[in-house]
């Protein structure tokens, strides 16, 4: 009888040995886990706020976006105006352009009629 109580408790200590090794694998496990969602959690906070950030930049950007558009759109406005008022000092330097050839015209025709008259004039003189 002895022996079967040796036996029995053999088995029975084999079954709290492997009762307190799965106990200890479980409490590993869990500490593991739970330290790496303990070591995850500041991760995780730095990626929400880093997140958070570019979401802000994203606005800022976004309404940069908006002001920059808005500003090329009034500096279209400002070369179109430039643009007109180029286009009217063109045409209006041409008309005094055209003026000055005119009158520059006028004068060679009158400084040819004036030589003529020098000319025959001399002519003149030479013939008496």
């Amino acid at each position: 009888m002895g022996k079967r109580i040796l036996l029995g408790e053999g088995v029975a200590n084999f079954g709290v040995r492997v009762l307190l090794g799965l106990l200890a694998v479980l409490l590993l496990a869990g500490i593991v886990a739970g330290c790496g969602q303990a070591s995850d959690q500041p991760k995780q906070e730095a990626n929400e706020a880093s997140g958070k950030q570019v979401g802000q930049e994203a606005k800022k950007v976004g309404s940069s976006q908006g002001n920059l558009d808005e500003k090329v759109d009034d500096l279209d406005g400002k070369v179109d105006n430039l643009d007109e008022k180029v286009g009217a000092g063109q045409e209006d330097l041409e008309k005094k352009v055209d003026h000055l050839q005119k009158d520059v015209d006028d004068l060679q025709m009158k400084l040819d009629e004036l030589l003529n008259m020098a000319h025959a004039l001399e002519r003149q003189r030479q013939k008496q």
